[in-house]
């Protein structure tokens, strides 16, 4: 009987040494920091002007949280530092100058649609990880101009946008819009630019697909809220990373357009009408 106990205990103590062993192991982590630029060789202040908030999300067993906010005024800003679980982690980097609202199944919605830059990255954390890496954000959105040719007339007090076909949420898994919605924005025209021509209104867009066709509306009002002129544009073409450009005369009698894509991102896009 004596003998039958010593292996009963022995054999619990075993088992308990065994059990201790693997809880350590599942929660044996990694620290990482991972050092966010927007190109090569970029410096923080660069970073700053790309993006001023830096959203840094995890996935787990499908489930994607977000873990961590940086404003470009903090010290840290661009250097994320995390203790990764061992195992396969996917991480997503999303580089905005906006406000997250909601952030529900992997989708981050805004209260506004601005320049937006992602990164993913899936790793195996181990032992042999590195403990500091470098990530490059792309661009998620595609930015849509219209270039009045004529001049503002005196009575303009604000221009309304109007876009379908695009997103105002991010799937961070996919970099693309989330859902299809209505992109509404008004902008307040400076009474400086008031009598000059080849004044820049602009907006940017999620698109579903990297390459979409999308429908904009263009209204101009005055004070009172009254329509001065209103153009709807049907299947313009976009391209995630690209500028599509309408130029033309907005406020004569003689309206005419021509688009097209540019500059400093991958492209531009012309449309003549």
């Amino acid at each position: 009987m004596k003998q039958i106990f010593i292996a009963c205990f022995i054999l619990s103590l075993l088992t308990g040494c065994q059990k201790a062993t693997l809880e350590q192991n599942a929660t044996r982590v990694r620290t990482v920091d991972f050092h966010v630029v927007q190109k090569q060789s970029m410096t923080r202040a660069a970073l700053a002007d790309a993006c001023t908030v830096l959203d840094y999300f995890r996935e787990t067993d499908g489930e994607v949280t977000a873990l961590l906010t940086q404003n470009s005024e903090s010290e840290s800003f661009g250097t994320v530092s995390d203790e990764l679980p061992y195992g396969t982690r996917t991480l997503y980097f999303v580089g905005h100058k906006s406000e997250v609202t909601d952030f529900a199944d992997g989708v981050a919605s805004f209260d506004k649609v601005t320049d937006t830059f992602s990164y993913t990255t899936t790793i195996e954390v181990g032992e042999e990880t590195e403990s500091s890496r470098q990530i490059e954000l792309l661009r998620n959105v595609a930015k849509l101009e219209l270039i009045a040719s004529d001049v503002l007339p005196d009575n303009l007090s604000t221009v309304e946008f109007s876009i379908t076909g695009a997103s105002t949420g991010l799937n961070v898994k996919t970099g693309l819009g989330a859902t299809e919605s209505t992109q509404t924005k008004t902008i307040l025209v400076p009474k400086n630019n008031i009598g000059k021509p080849d004044c820049i209104f602009s907006a940017f867009v999620f698109l579903l697909e990297n390459e979409s066709l999308i429908t904009f509306t263009f209204t101009a009002k005055d004070v009172d809220e009254n329509i001065i002129v209103s153009h709807t544009f049907e299947d313009v073409e976009m391209q995630t990373n690209y500028i599509s450009r309408i130029t033309g005369k907005v406020f004569g009698d003689d309206f005419g357009f021509q688009i097209n894509a540019s500059t400093e991102w991958a492209g531009e896009i012309d449309y003549e009408f």
